[in-house]
C-alpha cells in the first residue's frame, strides 16, 4: 500500500467529510517525524492498537558473508524493535 492509498483508506475510515487528504498526509508526516525524534533520543513510541517501537543497542558481533562464507565483523549499532500489541495479535489470529 502506498502512502496515497493509506491516506485514502484513513479518509474513508474517518468519514470523508471530516478530514482532507492533505491534512491526513501532514498528520502522518508529523507523526513519523515525532516518532523518529523520540527513537533517536532513546525513548519508546506506543502505537495504540498496533504495538510499540523502541530503540535497542546491538552489540558488535561476528557474521558471515552468505555468498563466500568469509567471516566479517558487524559493528555495534542501534536498531528499532517492534513489539506487536494484543489487538494486532488478535486480529492476525483470525
Amino acid at each position: 500500500m502506498t502512502k496515497a492509498e493509506f491516506i485514502r483508506a484513513v479518509e474513508v475510515e474517518l468519514d470523508e467529510n471530516k478530514a482532507s487528504p492533505a491534512l491526513i498526509g501532514r498528520v502522518l508526516t508529523a507523526a513519523g517525524a515525532v516518532s523518529l525524534g523520540l527513537l533517536k533520543d532513546g525513548q519508546g513510541v506506543s502505537l495504540l492498537g498496533l504495538g510499540s517501537l523502541k530503540a535497542v543497542k546491538r552489540a558488535a558481533r561476528e557474521g558471515r558473508n552468505p555468498q563466500t562464507g568469509a567471516a566479517l565483523k558487524i559493528p555495534a549499532h542501534n536498531a528499532v524493535k517492534f513489539s506487536a500489541g494484543k489487538a494486532l495479535k488478535d486480529t492476525l489470529k483470525g
